[in-house]
């Protein structure tokens, strides 16, 4: 498993709105405040499709994120992710 942490930096934002969004795709997460949770990853889950909804949200300006844990299995997906792009 892997765990991502999640700072919300849009003051108009829901945290609980973005938690949903990831519970939809198998990610479990804690609050710690109004503006921070953290998730964690199972190692089941394609990581690929949680980097991705994690860059749209940054690139948006709702969140800022750290991976200061990810598992060899998802660094395998966003290698094999960036490996596919290539083709």
């Amino acid at each position: 498993n892997s765990i991502v942490l999640v700072s919300i930096s849009n003051d108009e934002i829901n945290k609980e709105e973005i938690r949903e969004d990831f519970k939809t795709l198998n990610c479990v997460s804690e609050g710690l405040n109004d503006y921070y949770f953290s998730m964690e990853i199972l190692a089941t889950t394609d990581y690929s499709m949680i980097k991705n909804r994690l860059e749209q949200y940054e690139t948006q300006g709702l969140i800022d994120y750290a991976e200061p844990c990810l598992s060899e299995k998802h660094r395998s997906d966003l290698n094999n992710q960036n490996t596919e792009k290539f083709k």
